[in-house]
Formats: structure tokens, sequence, C-alpha cells
């Protein structure tokens, strides 16, 4: 998401909920709480990401539900 607007139009926002603020799992890769989800097929080819409403953080970390890449991930 820096790569695109610069570091200067990020969103910084506090967890909510400290046990719930990085997440990985057998199914999904690192994740933002309930934020931002990170999953893919079996191969752990992590290509979908997803991101849903505010859940574990303060702020919205986008303005969007919309898939988006792994590189903008990154």
């Amino acid at each position: 998401m820096y790569k695109e607007f610069g570091l200067k139009d990020a969103i910084f926002s506090k967890v909510k909920d400290k046990d719930r603020a990085i997440k990985a799992g057998a199914s999904d890769g690192p994740g933002f709480g309930d934020d931002i989800k990170c999953y893919g097929n079996s191969d752990k080819n992590f290509e979908n990401i997803l991101c849903q409403k505010r859940r574990n953080y303060e702020k919205e970390i986008r303005n969007t539900e919309d898939k988006f890449s792994m590189e903008d991930y990154e």
C-alpha cells in the first residue's frame, strides 16, 4: 500500500485487542486480526487478500472490501 501512495498517506491504526493483532492459520496466511486476511490454495500460494470491515483495529485499513494483490499487501 505504501508503494502506490507513499508513507505520508499511510493509515496508522492501533489494535483494539492485542490477542487478535496478527493471525496466521493452516489455510490462511499472515493477517491483521479479522481486518485483512490473506488466503490461497493448498500449496500456500497466498494469491488472494481480502480486506473486511474494521473489527480489530481502531481505523479501517482500506476503504474497500475488494480483494487486492500480494504485491499491494507487501
